[in-house]
């Protein structure tokens, strides 16, 4: 009787510590799932071998669709030797990033994104790379609007005072560093003042 007691306390004990592991990898699941940030898993190869919806978001395809194509179909060329690098970085360090590049969505527009990722090694002993994927579409726009509301004036659309100071600057150092000549005109215009009086510099 003691000897079935306690295959029975032991065998309930073992569904309690299941049942805690399993709700423990539902809520893991449900949090990579609901992620507002790409999570991607990748081998070694570059093949996908798991993602999340907002990572699928952001490139436009499915999991399948990504894992018949290159992983560098992905990544426009000039971001190539940026990719090496920080792989190279990985496997030297075990993680990467933060470094920011774009994305060539499936309809072909780009997209720019900042990535962090790290080297696990399974209990398999392969080794795969989760990256963190954020869409920063939203944040370089703000940034471009900013430059150029501080660059170009707003009623004609040209370079303002500060852009013709920065690219007077550059030119300036630029024909002494060549030792080139740099001619400067200067236009006046008969009444302009009215108009910066009334619209502005």
């Amino acid at each position: 009787d003691d000897a079935m007691i306690g295959i029975a306390i032991d065998i309930t004990e073992r569904k309690q510590a299941e049942e805690v592991l399993r709700s423990s990898e539902e809520k893991l699941r449900s949090m990579f799932q609901m992620s507002p940030l790409g999570i991607a898993q990748n081998a070694m190869d570059g093949r996908f071998i798991e993602t999340n919806k907002a990572f699928l978001d952001i490139v436009g395809y499915s999991l399948d669709e990504l894992n018949t194509m290159s992983y560098w179909k992905l990544t426009p060329p000039e971001y190539q030797l940026q990719e090496q690098l920080q792989l190279r970085t990985l496997a030297e360090t075990g993680k990467y990033g933060p470094y920011e590049k774009e994305y060539i969505h499936r309809d072909g527009h780009r997209v720019p994104v900042r990535l962090n990722g790290v080297l696990i090694t399974d209990s398999d002993g392969k080794q795969y790379i989760w990256s963190i994927v954020d869409d920063i579409t939203q944040r370089k726009q703000s940034e471009q609007l900013i430059w150029r509301q501080a660059n170009f004036d707003p009623l004609t659309g040209l370079p303002n005072r500060r852009m013709f100071h920065d690219r007077l600057e550059q030119e300036l150092k630029k024909a002494h560093r060549t030792g080139q000549s740099l001619a400067l005109i200067f236009l006046d215009l008969d009444r302009f003042k009215e108009i910066n009086d009334t619209m502005g510099h």
